[in-house]
């Protein structure tokens, strides 16, 4: 039987935090994820049978960890600068992640509200390899929703 759908093969993330981040890209994206706890609760049936009834509890959402190669830009490091400054209400942000495929089209995206970040760090690199720099992201956020 064929696939109706090709798997999803990103070849990077376009990030827009409202006016702190436009449109930069990322080479990692981790975290997007939410989840409702369960609820047990223990009860009896008028048989005298007990059972656990299983209940949605609250919904907590991922943080999540955005990765790209380090350059001179301090984009990441100034929205960062707001939150340690106390400034909550300049740094929180909605925003958009979006997974890209190699001719720049969009596969997938999720719209977060009232991000902030939680941590930035850098660069993350191993002395003995070749490969470029890193530097890493983590974003709290109220809400997220798959909106592609």
């Amino acid at each position: 039987m064929p696939a109706t759908d090709d798997p999803v093969i990103a070849a990077w993330f376009t990030v827009e935090f409202g006016d702190a981040i436009k449109d930069m890209p990322f080479r990692e994206v981790s975290g997007i994820s939410t989840e409702v706890a369960v609820l047990e609760q223990r009860a009896s049936a008028p048989s005298g049978r007990s059972f656990t009834a299983y209940l949605p509890g609250r919904v907590t959402i991922g943080d999540i960890t955005l990765k790209r190669y380090m350059t001179k830009d301090l984009t990441l490091w100034n929205w960062r600068k707001l939150v340690e400054d106390g400034k909550m209400t300049d740094a929180r942000k909605n925003g958009t992640i979006t997974a890209v495929d190699q001719e720049g089209k969009p596969l997938a995206k999720w719209d977060v509200t009232n991000a902030w970040p939680s941590k930035v760090s850098g660069p993350i690199q191993n002395a003995g390899s070749t490969e470029p720099a890193m530097e890493e992201l983590t974003v709290v956020c109220e809400s997220l929703k798959r909106s592609q």
